[in-house]
């Protein structure tokens, strides 16, 4: 077994090919708002990230942190100077952002929240190594890791960035980020906000089956979606046999 602590430097870590990978995140993410012409705000919101890996099967999702200052879910932004009042809905579920992907069925489940209608909750085969990661020369040590460097391109955008570890090969990250040559150790999105970086992991330790099947996902129907229609709801799926 081997556990890996992101406080002390680490000084010799040989390429991985762990059974089960778990690592744990600190993350933020920040709301911009303009509530009138010129005139901004912005909230930060602050989660904890989880990602665990056991053979074929790969979840993840993000546990809020700022439940306890929002109970009602609302967050009071400032009124607009036409005396307009302004609020922003919060998901208040206390576990968000689910993704489990199984390497060997290709197989993705997760949910959408939306704020005003029923979650969505979704599952379709993914293309594995479809995802293009524009691998950058520079490293970094970040807490004792030698870290390479990663961007996401959109019309002539970066819209992601990444440090990673190579020599652990986990290959996702959170909320259903895919085809990572490594473990993520920093994310930065302007595009959706959210920024996180690793606080731990462990390496070679059991995880529990059940931690691949969400309590949320138990008696959840899943839209089936192909590509070509969508509205088909198939029945429960059992991960564990996928």
């Amino acid at each position: 077994m081997k556990v890996i602590t992101i406080l002390l430097l680490v000084f010799c870590i040989t390429q991985s090919t762990a059974q089960t990978i778990e690592a744990h995140y600190t993350v933020k993410r920040t709301f911009s708002f303009e509530t009138d012409p010129g005139k901004k705000t912005s909230i930060d919101l602050l989660y904890d990230g989880h990602i665990y890996k056991s053979n074929a099967k790969i979840i993840s999702f993000l546990k809020p942190l700022y439940l306890p200052d929002y109970p009602s879910g609302l967050v009071d932004l400032p009124v607009s100077e036409n005396g307009t009042t302004n609020q922003f809905i919060l998901d208040i579920d206390t576990v968000q952002f689910i993704s489990i992907h199984n390497t060997d069925s290709l197989r993705f489940w997760t949910y959408n929240y939306r704020s005003l209608a029923p979650k969505e909750f979704v599952s379709f085969i993914y293309k594995p190594n479809s995802t293009f990661w524009k691998i950058l020369p520079d490293t970094k040590i970040i807490n004792g890791l030698e870290c390479k460097h990663a961007v996401r391109i959109y019309k002539e955008k970066i819209i992601m960035e990444i440090w990673y570890y190579p020599k652990i090969d986990l290959g996702f990250g959170l909320m259903g980020l895919r085809d990572i040559p490594g473990l993520v150790v920093e994310y930065t999105s302007d595009n959706t906000g959210f920024t996180y970086s690793l606080k731990d992991f462990k390496l070679n330790e059991p995880i529990d089956d059940s931690v691949f099947w969400p309590e949320i996902f138990k008696k959840a129907k899943f839209n089936e979606n192909t590509g070509l229609k969508s509205g088909k709801d198939s029945k429960k799926s059992s991960i564990m046999n996928q």
